[in-house]
């Protein structure tokens, strides 16, 4: 069984700026954090702060790990981290290049972020149900406009669609469902 991974919505690199910069003797560097559910101050490791657990784990047709997302967030995760070493901490002007890291990884950070993927979940769902009441409504009003729909969809698709009816789309009787793997995808 593979061992889970700390997906990280707040980078690493990004949260090793904000570390106590004097740690106590023999301790590594951590991070002050207060939280909503515990709002006192206490000590914890960059390693997992702002992390769940396989967060950027999509699963391939056969159920094995995509690691994909989270092997692309980290090279550019490594590419920011060098262009803070090379650029930024020495003070030295930003070339084209260092520039185009930081945007990046600037665009990555407003995205990552799990309450941008409720967000995304929350406005595609809606997007679904207007799309279900509408089909009602356009192609449902009587039997023989639902049938041409129908048909005109199998034509389209290829795909058969016997047994639908009306009733399938209506989003008092039916939830949709988007998934974590679909926000992350529309990411």
């Amino acid at each position: 069984m593979p061992v889970p991974a700390l997906g990280h919505y707040l980078p690493q690199t990004y949260l090793k700026g904000f570390t106590d910069p004097q740690p106590a003797p023999g301790r590594k560097p951590s991070l002050w954090v207060a939280t909503l559910r515990d709002p006192s101050w206490k000590l914890w490791g960059v390693k997992g702060t702002a992390a769940m657990r396989d967060y950027y784990i999509l699963r391939d047709r056969s159920g094995g790990r995509d690691e994909t997302i989270e092997k692309a967030l980290s090279d550019t995760e490594g590419r920011f981290k060098q262009a803070m070493e090379d650029a930024v901490l020495p003070r030295l002007p930003l070339g084209a290049r260092a520039r185009g890291i930081i945007a990046e990884f600037a665009a990555l950070m407003m995205v990552r972020l799990p309450i941008q993927h409720e967000g995304i979940k929350r406005s595609s769902t809606d997007t679904v149900r207007l799309v279900m009441q509408r089909m009602r409504s356009v192609h449902g009003k009587t039997e023989e406009s639902w049938k041409r729909y129908l048909q005109k969809m199998e034509r389209e698709t290829g795909e058969s669609f016997e047994g639908l009816t009306p009733d399938h789309f209506d989003p008092e009787r039916s939830q949709p469902i988007v998934s974590h793997e679909y926000t992350l995808a529309g990411c």
